[in-house]
């Protein structure tokens, strides 16, 4: 069964981040290869080429085919201000992968929290968030993935019902750690545990010495506190006390805290732990579950004004390595991206190394015969009409196309094109009585291996990269 990726809760990205955001996203779809089909017209004949998606006047980009996979979508298009994706019916996984990138970076600039979630289960992102900075050198942040009861509450009441805490404490990690995760952590943990959690150093004190220790030792001095007071008072009273307490700001909940009795201790109790920890400790102590206790005090995810215990942990923050964008393809090389990458050195594996090598000999090997010989319009258009017939329905770049059609006369394009010919041909000297054209369609497409055409692909890339056409063949 397919896998369900959504970005779970409200994205918000402001006015002044849009135009920022649509140029990540944008580049995101270029080296992911996902681009748009679009129609030229060469040598009178319309070809379908594929040109870099782009937005539209009402923020939406469509796409429809995968240059890497060489698949065909039903319209896929991302709508920036609902930050929604419509997935094309026949998506693929690597599909799927570029689609996700970008929802890791509408998570990142969503003033509102919303989370990548699979399935309705929050995915680790970091290792996207690599991925990004390494293709595009941008590093992402995410606000609302280290305030996990934020995280917790905004899945909760967005479909999210039956996730468990130890997901969320799982899936919410990144490389920047906030001081204020320690508290979201532990509110976590609090709110999934079926029963008090008493640190092992647990020792009874007084609310003025709340300052001087920590999270989880406050937490049962108010645990105990809150007992007695229903014990006595009753669940109702406490529980009106609860909403009051828990609706006001910190210098109102100190005032509470000052009143020399139980209550006065479960107040000082709010100035150091965040709200669901209060109204997690009375649903354990009534036996009431604890979203419908929640639900009744009606504060959303509640305050954050509060202070940390001197005897806190403070979290350390993890080392974050880039994720080289090959790998997470599942590449082994680099080989089909040397469109990509300008003078960054590539992964190459040692028969593109050998690639490079021949394609350098037969470049200068190109006579003068040749190139007088050759009509650009009418060799792209037979050249467009192949790779959509013959190759797979491949579907060449809309740039490499114009480029080559606005230097038609220039004989270094000329040479290079006479290489890319030989190369989609060079099988077909073997079968010398069919045509070149019967001999890629009867029989080299059936045994060509995957290796010729990365060859092939690689070859076209570099032709587009203009740093590395230089370096390889010298224009």
């Amino acid at each position: 069964m397919k896998k369900e990726y959504k970005l779970v809760g409200k994205v918000t990205i402001p006015k002044k981040k849009r135009k920022e955001v649509k140029s990540i996203i944008q580049k995101i779809l270029y080296l992911g290869g996902i681009r748009e089909k679009e129609t030229i017209e060469i040598d009178g004949r319309q070809c379908i080429t594929a040109g870099i998606p782009k937005w539209n006047a009402r923020e939406v980009i469509s796409f429809n085919y995968n240059m890497f996979t060489n698949t065909s979508y039903e319209a896929g298009r991302l709508y920036l201000k609902a930050g929604s994706i419509k997935n094309p019916c026949n998506h693929d996984k690597e599909y799927d992968f570029v689609a996700n990138l970008i929802r890791v970076v509408l998570e990142s600039y969503s003033t509102t929290p919303c989370y990548l979630c699979c399935d309705n289960i929050p995915c680790f992102i970091v290792d996207y968030a690599r991925v990004i900075n390494e293709m595009i050198g941008k590093r992402l942040s995410f606000p609302n993935r280290n305030k996990m009861w934020k995280m917790y509450y905004a899945l909760h009441m967005n479909g999210c019902e039956n996730i468990a805490t130890r997901e969320i404490l799982e899936m919410a990690r990144t490389t920047e750690v906030e001081e204020s995760a320690v508290e979201h952590f532990l509110t976590v943990l609090c709110v999934g545990s079926y029963e008090p959690i008493v640190p092992r150093n647990f020792c009874r004190i007084d609310k003025k010495e709340f300052e001087n220790s920590f999270t989880l030792n406050i937490l049962e001095n108010i645990r105990q506190s809150m007992e007695e007071l229903i014990n006595t008072e009753g669940k109702e009273k406490v529980f009106e006390f609860l909403k009051n307490l828990l609706g006001k700001k910190y210098a109102q909940r100190k005032l509470f805290a000052e009143e020399d009795n139980l209550y006065g201790t479960v107040a000082a109790g709010s100035l150091y732990l965040l709200p669901a920890m209060l109204g997690k400790t009375y649903s354990l102590i009534t036996g009431e579950e604890f979203w419908k206790t929640w639900e009744k005090l009606d504060f959303g995810t509640g305050y954050e004004d509060i202070i940390r215990p001197k005897n806190d942990v403070l979290p350390i923050k993890g080392k974050e390595e880039d994720i080289e964008f090959y790998r997470a393809l599942g590449k082994q090389n680099e080989d089909e991206l040397m469109r990509y990458k300008g003078d960054k050195e590539l992964m190459l594996s040692d028969n593109m190394q050998n690639s490079i090598e021949r394609w350098k000999r037969a470049y200068g090997q190109v006579t003068e015969k040749e190139i007088k010989k050759l009509e650009m319009e009418k060799v792209l258009k037979k050249l467009l009409e192949d790779f959509f017939d013959i190759w797979d329905f491949r579907v060449l770049d809309t740039a490499f196309v114009r480029e080559f059609l606005k230097h038609k006369n220039d004989d270094r394009y000329k040479r290079a094109m006479i290489v890319l010919i030989e190369l989609i041909d060079k099988e077909t000297k073997y079968f010398p009585e069919l045509t070149k054209r019967e001999a890629n369609i009867w029989l080299i497409r059936e045994i060509r291996d995957a290796d010729e055409m990365i060859e092939i692909n690689a070859y076209l890339g570099m032709l587009r990269n203009h740093l590395r056409r230089k370096e390889i063949l010298c224009f």
